[in-house]
């Protein structure tokens, strides 16, 4: 992937999440995704854990080593998380998903243009924009 491909991704990811974020902050308290009653604390903590997990992920692709699957599927992974982050607050949530997205993007960015495979493209992508943007658009007012 050449250096400027890789520039736009970034871009475009900060202007989802920005975009993100600020739904979520205006909307603290609000029910914003359903089945589930999820609300901001809940979605950013969702975020947090994808994110943690395609850095972990995108961190192996680099090391050439592999991170076990789960037996988990993505509604029951997503319920467990759920539950584990009940006692968050929305600001530890918030500030949690903020730290691994910086944490995302620094990665992203120390990866050489070389380096970039379709593997490792599509693992970059997939904790991104869309899907940042697939979040703005569950949320119901």
């Amino acid at each position: 992937m050449k250096a400027e491909d890789i520039k736009a991704m970034l871009r475009e990811d900060r202007t989802e999440w920005n975009a993100l974020s600020a739904t979520l902050d205006a909307h603290p308290d609000d029910v914003l995704f359903n089945p589930g009653s999820w609300n901001s604390r809940d979605i950013y903590a969702h975020l947090a854990h994808c994110m943690s997990h395609s850095i972990s992920q995108l961190e192996a692709i680099l090391s050439g080593t592999t991170i076990p699957a789960t037996s988990d599927t993505e509604d029951e992974e997503n319920a467990r998380w759920k539950e584990e982050d009940e006692t968050l607050s929305l600001e530890q949530a918030r500030e949690w998903a903020n730290k691994e997205f910086q944490r995302r993007l620094q990665l992203i960015e120390s990866i050489a243009p070389d380096k970039w495979s379709e593997k490792l493209d599509a693992m970059a992508r997939g904790d991104g924009a869309d899907h940042y943007r697939d979040h703005r658009e569950y949320i119901k007012l």
